[in-house]
């Protein structure tokens, strides 16, 4: 794919990869961000927090700004994995 051998960082790609998609389609709904947090584990046991980051950018970008990001965590408390993997910021 192109837009990922463009880019520098794991961010990028994501953005690169949105981007491509959102020519296709723009929601005009809130869009739902699911990120596979489902234990308080490093990547890529969860998806990275630059993956959703790259995501958030170009979906801003594209001029979306309902966004939820829904999760339920199987092991362990949502929140407290939401801020030991870094998506609290």
């Amino acid at each position: 794919m192109i837009f990922t051998e463009q880019a520098n960082n794991i961010t990028e790609a994501a953005y690169f990869i949105t981007m491509d998609l959102l020519k296709h389609n723009v929601p005009e709904k809130p869009v739902v961000i699911k990120p596979n947090l489902v234990e308080p584990s490093a990547p890529p046991v969860t998806t990275d927090v630059r993956v959703v980051e790259g995501i958030l950018q170009a979906l801003k970008k594209a001029g979306i700004t309902e966004v939820i990001i829904a999760e339920g965590s199987g092991s362990g408390d949502t929140a407290d994995n939401f801020k030991k993997l870094g998506y609290s910021r």
